[in-house]
């Protein structure tokens, strides 16, 4: 079992646009992924904010079960968060399932996985 790292929900009046202003992004098929880096010698929680926008899924049964993959997929990659030294992490999500039994917990997890594996890439 891995260590339980603390991850929380960013909050705040402008926190998804700070976040959105001086993030680094990192775009792959399914998803957008903009993160801050931590300052040196900082030590807290991880936050994240998690969007589905309505205007590409329209059924919020839909929306709200890919918000809760998301959630525990972030748990599940607390460690690799951790490790890239992430503060702050938005995820846009825009791979739209017909129904919300279509996607599963394994397919959001590698979509993730594979847009981490990005950030290498890209600073390479």
């Amino acid at each position: 079992m891995q260590p339980h790292l603390p991850i929380k929900p960013l909050k705040g009046f402008n926190a998804f646009g700070e976040v959105h202003k001086v993030g680094r992004k990192v775009h792959s098929n399914d998803c957008t992924l903009i993160y801050t880096i931590k300052r040196s010698g900082e030590l807290s929680a991880i936050s994240y904010g998690i969007s589905v926008p309505k205007r590409n899924c329209k059924k919020a049964v839909i929306r709200n079960r890919i918000k809760r993959l998301l959630r525990e997929s972030l748990r599940q990659l607390a460690l690799e968060l951790e490790k890239r030294q992430m503060q702050e992490v938005l995820i846009y999500w825009r791979k739209i399932p017909k129904a919300a039994n279509l996607i599963s917990l394994k397919e959001v997890l590698e979509s993730l996985e594979y847009t981490l594996s990005r950030i290498e890439k890209k600073n390479l």
